[in-house]
């Protein structure tokens, strides 16, 4: 389910941080990925949670915004 979504995310967004994501997604957001990490490193290890919350945002054109606050 999340691969296919996940190859969007990275190609888009693999630069942003995971402090950037937790302002919006809160501290338990990707719970063992450092916060200077960035997203297309962190996704592999990434809790079924965060990758939920991710593919959510991204099919509801969400993402885009998250990734530039």
């Amino acid at each position: 389910m999340f691969v296919d979504k996940t190859v969007e995310i990275s190609r888009k967004h693999s630069n942003t941080l995971i402090a950037t994501l937790r302002k919006t997604y809160g501290n338990d957001f990707a719970p063992g990925c450092a916060d200077n990490e960035k997203l297309g490193a962190a996704l592999s290890k990434m809790d079924e949670p965060s990758l939920s919350r991710l593919c959510h945002d991204q099919d509801f054109a969400v993402l885009d915004e998250v990734c530039r606050a």
